[in-house]
């Protein structure tokens, strides 16, 4: 009766840090859009040239951004 409560136990942690790892990678890949819109971004508005208005201008790019891809996110995934 032990063994089998011991086995149970490591088949349920093994499936519980295996979900983990999967949740952690599809989160990284639901990043990479992001990653690559900012960079996108720091091309386009120059990586130099920092005045008030080229960083507003790429900071409101990335909150619309963000939002429109944080919906669409969650639209597919409900």
């Amino acid at each position: 009766m032990l063994t089998l409560y011991v086995y149970v136990c490591i088949v349920g942690l093994a499936n519980y840090v295996f979900k983990i790892i999967i949740i952690a990678g599809i989160s990284h890949l639901m990043l990479t859009p992001v990653w690559i819109f900012y960079f996108i971004l720091a091309k386009v508005f120059g990586e130099k040239d920092k005045n008030i208005y080229n960083l507003l201008k790429r900071l409101m790019c990335k909150y619309l951004f963000l939002l429109v891809y944080f919906i669409l996110v969650i639209t597919f995934l409900t």
